[in-house]
């Protein structure tokens, strides 16, 4: 794990808390965005090809992807949910870090220089604002694709069983839209408003 500042050491230590409640497991919404990424948008995804799962939590839908026959690498600030899980990711296939540290030259490159896609579902408004590019240039550090999905809402439920605040950048769809297009070293190759949530796919340049 990468020595973290402060910050990064509080932000860690609420999300350890917030794992061990069950309420926080009911819903995976990195699972449920799987199917909808591989049927409707535009990225062809090879059996085998490495698909890094990043802020992966439980590790629900890392456990998708391994089924669909993909490599999957696990990369959160805090792998206490998955290390408690039973997902079949190996332990040379995780990678505890925060997210906008410089994590990509933790993931482990024995097969591969670039990982195809880099996969990324409610977890970016959870950051704090400072920081959500740079968890945005880590993840194009590291793959040829980034597909991002981004809630609108403040966390009204979740956060108040610990007296915590878990959604620190909460934007409309035109604010990630904007920022993501003023990446210099990636294509933002579509971007859809979905009203309560956004999605985006970028395609790294060089």
């Amino acid at each position: 794990m990468i020595t973290a500042h402060q910050l990064s050491t509080v932000e860690r230590a609420k999300y350890a808390q917030m794992w061990q409640r069950t309420e926080y497991t009911v819903t995976s919404p990195g699972l449920n965005a799987v199917e909808w990424l591989l049927k409707e948008w535009p990225i062809a995804l090879r059996c085998g090809d490495v698909v890094l799962d990043v802020g992966c939590g439980e590790g629900r839908a890392a456990a998708d992807w391994l089924k669909r026959g993909y490599r999957v690498i696990c990369v959160d600030h805090c792998l206490d949910a998955l290390n408690a899980s039973d997902i079949a990711v190996p332990v040379n296939d995780r990678v505890e870090s925060c997210i906008w540290h410089d994590w990509p030259r933790l993931v482990p490159t024995r097969t591969f220089r670039l990982a195809t896609l880099a996969y990324c579902v409610d977890v970016l408004e959870h950051l704090p604002e400072t920081f959500v590019m740079l968890a945005v240039q880590r993840m194009l550090d590291a793959a040829h694709n980034v597909f991002i999905q981004v809630a609108h809402f403040k966390d009204e439920v979740h956060g108040a069983m610990i007296g915590e605040t878990l959604h620190l950048t909460v934007k409309p769809f035109e604010w990630w839209r904007d920022r993501l297009a003023d990446l210099g070293n990636a294509e933002l190759v579509e971007a859809r408003d979905c009203l309560e949530r956004s999605s985006f796919l970028l395609r790294r340049l060089s």
